[in-house]
Protein backbone atom coordinates (compact mmCIF):
# COMPACT_ATOMS: atom_id res chain seq x y z
CA UNK A 1 0.00 0.00 0.00
CA UNK A 2 1.71 3.39 -1.21
CA UNK A 3 -0.97 4.96 1.01
CA UNK A 4 -3.89 3.48 3.16
CA UNK A 5 -6.36 1.22 1.84
CA UNK A 6 -4.45 2.02 -2.33
CA UNK A 7 -2.88 -1.40 -3.43
CA UNK A 8 -0.23 -2.81 -5.84
CA UNK A 9 -2.03 -4.95 -8.06
CA UNK A 10 0.69 -6.64 -9.47
CA UNK A 11 1.97 -7.64 -5.89
CA UNK A 12 -0.88 -9.32 -5.09
CA UNK A 13 -0.99 -11.24 -8.24
CA UNK A 14 2.69 -12.12 -7.67
CA UNK A 15 1.91 -13.52 -4.08
CA UNK A 16 -0.75 -15.34 -5.75
CA UNK A 17 1.24 -16.85 -8.20
CA UNK A 18 3.17 -18.21 -5.72
CA UNK A 19 0.32 -19.47 -3.83
CA UNK A 20 -0.50 -21.58 -6.84
CA UNK A 21 3.29 -22.55 -7.19
CA UNK A 22 3.48 -23.83 -3.48
CA UNK A 23 -0.27 -25.71 -3.96
CA UNK A 24 1.07 -27.82 -7.34
CA UNK A 25 4.12 -28.41 -4.95
CA UNK A 26 2.12 -29.39 -1.45
CA UNK A 27 3.85 -26.75 0.36
CA UNK A 28 2.36 -24.62 2.94
CA UNK A 29 2.23 -20.56 3.84
CA UNK A 30 2.71 -19.02 6.99
CA UNK A 31 0.65 -15.97 5.25
CA UNK A 32 2.40 -12.79 7.51
CA UNK A 33 -0.12 -9.53 7.63
CA UNK A 34 1.76 -7.11 9.06
CA UNK A 35 5.82 -6.16 10.75
CA UNK A 36 7.47 -5.25 13.09
CA UNK A 37 10.61 -3.73 11.46
CA UNK A 38 10.84 -1.18 8.85
CA UNK A 39 11.79 -3.21 5.51
CA UNK A 40 8.08 -3.83 4.58
CA UNK A 41 6.41 -0.52 5.89
CA UNK A 42 4.97 -2.63 9.08
CA UNK A 43 3.65 -0.95 12.38
CA UNK A 44 5.66 1.90 11.69
CA UNK A 45 4.11 2.87 8.73
CA UNK A 46 0.74 2.33 10.18
CA UNK A 47 2.17 5.04 13.03
CA UNK A 48 3.40 7.32 10.35
CA UNK A 49 0.12 7.55 8.54
CA UNK A 50 -2.03 8.28 11.37
CA UNK A 51 0.02 10.56 13.45
CA UNK A 52 1.13 12.69 10.37
CA UNK A 53 5.07 11.92 11.96
CA UNK A 54 8.56 10.88 10.35
CA UNK A 55 9.56 7.46 10.96
CA UNK A 56 12.64 7.25 12.87
CA UNK A 57 14.80 5.47 10.32
CA UNK A 58 17.65 3.39 12.40
CA UNK A 59 20.77 4.42 11.24
CA UNK A 60 22.29 2.90 7.87
CA UNK A 61 19.19 1.98 6.76
CA UNK A 62 17.75 2.96 4.12
CA UNK A 63 21.27 3.77 2.72
CA UNK A 64 22.81 6.85 2.50
CA UNK A 65 19.05 8.43 4.12
CA UNK A 66 19.59 11.39 5.79
CA UNK A 67 16.12 10.48 7.79
CA UNK A 68 17.86 7.41 8.79
CA UNK A 69 19.88 8.57 12.12
CA UNK A 70 18.10 6.97 14.99
CA UNK A 71 19.13 4.31 17.15
CA UNK A 72 17.26 1.34 17.09
CA UNK A 73 15.69 1.70 20.12
CA UNK A 74 13.77 4.84 19.12
CA UNK A 75 12.67 3.09 16.39
CA UNK A 76 11.25 0.26 17.91
CA UNK A 77 9.33 2.34 20.46
CA UNK A 78 7.91 3.96 17.47
CA UNK A 79 6.83 0.71 15.82
CA UNK A 80 5.26 -0.35 19.19
CA UNK A 81 3.47 2.48 19.85
CA UNK A 82 0.94 0.71 17.28
CA UNK A 83 -0.56 -1.59 19.48
CA UNK A 84 -2.07 1.04 21.35
CA UNK A 85 -2.99 3.12 18.22
CA UNK A 86 -6.62 2.09 17.60
CA UNK A 87 -6.82 4.18 14.77
CA UNK A 88 -3.53 1.89 13.54
CA UNK A 89 -5.08 -1.17 14.41
CA UNK A 90 -8.71 0.01 12.36
CA UNK A 91 -6.52 0.51 9.22
CA UNK A 92 -4.82 -2.87 9.55
CA UNK A 93 -7.86 -4.50 10.44
CA UNK A 94 -9.30 -3.18 6.66
CA UNK A 95 -5.88 -4.76 5.33
CA UNK A 96 -6.84 -8.31 7.50
CA UNK A 97 -9.85 -8.00 5.40
CA UNK A 98 -8.69 -7.63 2.25
CA UNK A 99 -6.01 -10.02 2.46
CA UNK A 100 -8.17 -12.80 4.03
CA UNK A 101 -11.05 -12.09 1.23
CA UNK A 102 -8.61 -11.68 -1.90
CA UNK A 103 -9.53 -14.38 -4.77
CA UNK A 104 -6.29 -16.25 -6.30
CA UNK A 105 -6.67 -15.22 -9.94
CA UNK A 106 -4.19 -18.31 -10.96
CA UNK A 107 -6.87 -20.37 -8.79
CA UNK A 108 -9.96 -18.74 -8.54
CA UNK A 109 -9.99 -19.85 -4.88
CA UNK A 110 -10.05 -17.05 -2.20
CA UNK A 111 -7.00 -17.09 0.24
CA UNK A 112 -9.77 -17.60 3.19
CA UNK A 113 -10.74 -21.03 1.46
CA UNK A 114 -7.17 -22.49 0.47
CA UNK A 115 -5.86 -25.13 1.88
CA UNK A 116 -2.10 -24.14 0.91
CA UNK A 117 -1.98 -21.51 3.68
CA UNK A 118 -1.38 -22.97 6.92
CA UNK A 119 -2.14 -20.18 9.00
CA UNK A 120 -2.33 -16.49 9.33
CA UNK A 121 0.65 -14.35 11.35
CA UNK A 122 0.13 -11.29 13.28
CA UNK A 123 3.51 -10.02 12.09
CA UNK A 124 6.98 -10.88 11.66
CA UNK A 125 8.75 -10.41 15.08
CA UNK A 126 6.49 -8.56 16.93
CA UNK A 127 8.26 -7.56 19.84
CA UNK A 128 8.26 -5.26 23.07
CA UNK A 129 9.18 -1.45 22.89
CA UNK A 130 12.37 -1.18 24.51
CA UNK A 131 11.69 -0.65 28.43
CA UNK A 132 8.69 -3.62 27.80
CA UNK A 133 6.34 -1.41 28.53
CA UNK A 134 4.33 -1.71 25.49
CA UNK A 135 4.00 -5.26 24.37
CA UNK A 136 1.71 -7.56 22.01
CA UNK A 137 -0.99 -7.69 25.14
CA UNK A 138 -3.73 -9.85 26.17
CA UNK A 139 -5.98 -7.31 24.69
CA UNK A 140 -4.45 -7.05 21.57
CA UNK A 141 -4.12 -10.84 20.87
CA UNK A 142 -7.94 -11.35 21.33
CA UNK A 143 -9.02 -8.82 19.38
CA UNK A 144 -7.07 -9.47 16.27
CA UNK A 145 -7.22 -13.04 16.21
CA UNK A 146 -10.99 -12.65 17.33
CA UNK A 147 -11.31 -9.97 13.95
CA UNK A 148 -9.24 -12.91 11.86
CA UNK A 149 -11.73 -16.00 12.72
CA UNK A 150 -14.91 -13.81 12.38
CA UNK A 151 -13.23 -13.60 8.01
CA UNK A 152 -12.09 -16.72 9.01
CA UNK A 153 -12.39 -19.79 10.58
CA UNK A 154 -11.07 -22.28 8.73
CA UNK A 155 -6.88 -21.27 9.49
CA UNK A 156 -4.84 -21.46 12.17
CA UNK A 157 -3.50 -18.18 13.53
CA UNK A 158 -0.07 -17.64 14.76
CA UNK A 159 1.22 -14.63 16.91
CA UNK A 160 5.19 -14.34 14.98
CA UNK A 161 6.33 -12.93 18.57
CA UNK A 162 9.71 -12.30 18.89
CA UNK A 163 10.63 -11.65 22.47
CA UNK A 164 12.55 -8.23 23.06
CA UNK A 165 16.59 -9.36 24.51
CA UNK A 166 16.05 -7.62 27.70
CA UNK A 167 13.13 -9.20 28.94
CA UNK A 168 13.04 -12.55 26.68
CA UNK A 169 12.93 -15.25 28.96
CA UNK A 170 9.85 -13.87 30.98
CA UNK A 171 8.26 -13.11 27.47
CA UNK A 172 9.08 -16.45 26.59
CA UNK A 173 7.96 -18.68 29.30
CA UNK A 174 4.25 -16.81 29.81
CA UNK A 175 3.16 -17.36 25.95
CA UNK A 176 4.87 -21.30 26.39
CA UNK A 177 2.56 -21.18 29.68
CA UNK A 178 -0.82 -19.94 27.20
CA UNK A 179 -0.38 -22.74 24.68
CA UNK A 180 0.10 -25.10 27.05
CA UNK A 181 -2.69 -24.48 29.02
CA UNK A 182 -4.54 -23.44 25.96
CA UNK A 183 -3.61 -26.88 24.54
CA UNK A 184 -2.61 -24.91 21.32
CA UNK A 185 0.76 -25.69 19.36
CA UNK A 186 4.08 -24.14 19.82
CA UNK A 187 6.05 -23.53 16.87
CA UNK A 188 9.60 -22.52 16.97
CA UNK A 189 9.35 -20.65 13.89
CA UNK A 190 12.73 -19.14 13.26
CA UNK A 191 16.07 -19.55 13.94
CA UNK A 192 19.61 -19.52 12.17
CA UNK A 193 22.90 -18.02 12.32
CA UNK A 194 25.58 -16.55 10.35
CA UNK A 195 28.60 -18.19 8.78
CA UNK A 196 31.82 -18.25 10.58
CA UNK A 197 34.24 -15.73 10.77
CA UNK A 198 30.39 -12.95 10.93
CA UNK A 199 32.36 -9.62 11.66
CA UNK A 200 29.16 -7.71 11.56
CA UNK A 201 30.19 -5.74 8.66
CA UNK A 202 30.69 -7.52 5.29
CA UNK A 203 28.42 -10.07 3.26
CA UNK A 204 29.81 -13.46 2.65
CA UNK A 205 30.76 -15.62 -0.39
CA UNK A 206 28.59 -18.23 -0.74
CA UNK A 207 31.75 -20.81 -0.26
CA UNK A 208 32.55 -19.42 3.40
CA UNK A 209 32.36 -22.19 5.75
CA UNK A 210 29.13 -23.12 8.08
CA UNK A 211 30.98 -25.00 10.63
CA UNK A 212 29.18 -23.12 13.86
CA UNK A 213 26.33 -23.13 12.19
CA UNK A 214 26.19 -27.33 11.73
CA UNK A 215 26.53 -27.55 15.48
CA UNK A 216 24.14 -24.88 16.88
CA UNK A 217 21.34 -26.25 14.20
CA UNK A 218 22.19 -30.02 15.84
CA UNK A 219 22.14 -28.42 19.17
CA UNK A 220 18.34 -26.71 18.75
CA UNK A 221 17.07 -29.84 16.70
CA UNK A 222 18.13 -31.98 19.67
CA UNK A 223 16.15 -29.72 22.24
CA UNK A 224 13.42 -29.38 19.86
CA UNK A 225 12.78 -32.92 19.04
CA UNK A 226 13.16 -33.77 22.86
CA UNK A 227 9.85 -31.29 23.22
CA UNK A 228 8.26 -32.48 20.15
CA UNK A 229 8.58 -35.81 21.65
CA UNK A 230 6.80 -35.04 24.63
CA UNK A 231 3.97 -33.01 22.54
CA UNK A 232 5.67 -29.67 24.02
CA UNK A 233 6.34 -28.07 20.37
CA UNK A 234 4.28 -28.90 17.21
CA UNK A 235 7.23 -27.53 14.67
CA UNK A 236 10.33 -25.84 13.60
CA UNK A 237 11.68 -23.48 10.84
CA UNK A 238 14.90 -23.14 10.12
CA UNK A 239 16.35 -19.84 8.45
CA UNK A 240 16.93 -19.95 5.86
CA UNK A 241 16.96 -21.81 2.29
CA UNK A 242 18.45 -20.43 -0.64
CA UNK A 243 18.61 -22.83 -3.04
CA UNK A 244 20.18 -22.35 -6.10
CA UNK A 245 19.73 -18.73 -5.75
CA UNK A 246 23.17 -16.20 -5.26
CA UNK A 247 23.45 -13.16 -4.41
CA UNK A 248 25.35 -10.93 -7.93
CA UNK A 249 26.34 -8.31 -6.07
CA UNK A 250 27.79 -6.59 -2.91
CA UNK A 251 26.58 -4.52 -0.01
CA UNK A 252 23.29 -3.89 0.60
CA UNK A 253 22.41 -3.27 -2.95
CA UNK A 254 21.41 -6.43 -4.92
CA UNK A 255 19.59 -7.46 -8.10
CA UNK A 256 18.18 -10.81 -6.18
CA UNK A 257 15.87 -11.50 -3.37
CA UNK A 258 17.23 -14.60 -1.11
CA UNK A 259 16.10 -14.95 2.04
CA UNK A 260 18.05 -11.64 3.10
CA UNK A 261 15.06 -8.45 3.99
CA UNK A 262 16.18 -5.70 2.21
CA UNK A 263 18.61 -3.83 5.00
CA UNK A 264 20.81 -6.97 5.81
CA UNK A 265 23.94 -8.10 4.39
CA UNK A 266 23.59 -10.66 1.61
CA UNK A 267 24.60 -13.97 2.57
CA UNK A 268 24.52 -13.71 6.55
CA UNK A 269 22.04 -16.83 6.59
CA UNK A 270 21.70 -18.78 3.06
CA UNK A 271 22.13 -22.36 2.96
CA UNK A 272 22.41 -23.17 -0.14
CA UNK A 273 21.92 -26.21 -2.59
CA UNK A 274 25.59 -26.94 -2.26
CA UNK A 275 25.74 -26.68 1.62
CA UNK A 276 24.99 -30.81 1.59
CA UNK A 277 26.17 -31.11 5.25
CA UNK A 278 23.89 -29.01 6.60
CA UNK A 279 21.32 -30.07 4.30
CA UNK A 280 21.52 -33.89 4.97
CA UNK A 281 21.12 -33.32 8.82
CA UNK A 282 18.10 -31.38 8.21
CA UNK A 283 16.76 -34.17 6.10
CA UNK A 284 17.96 -36.83 8.39
CA UNK A 285 15.88 -34.62 11.09
CA UNK A 286 12.96 -34.22 9.02
CA UNK A 287 12.56 -37.98 8.74
CA UNK A 288 12.91 -38.08 12.50
CA UNK A 289 10.82 -35.48 13.22
CA UNK A 290 7.86 -37.10 11.31
CA UNK A 291 7.90 -40.76 13.24
CA UNK A 292 6.62 -38.35 15.88
CA UNK A 293 3.59 -38.11 14.60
Amino acid sequence: MPEPGVYNEDMFEGLDYVLYQMKKRGMKAVMVLNNFWQWSGGFAQYVSWVTNTTIPFPLGYPDNDPLAQHSWNEFGDYSASFYTCKECIDLWKKHIETVINRKNIYTGIRYKDDDTIFSWEFANESRQNSIGSKPLHNEFIEDISGYIKSLDNHHMITLGSEAHPSFGRDIFIQTAGWALKLNKPIIFEEYGMARDGWDGQDGYDPSTPATNRLKYFKAILNEVYKLTDKQIYQGQNFWAYSGEGRPTTEGHHRDLYLEDPAHEHPRWYGIYDKNTDILNYLKKMGKKFLKLE
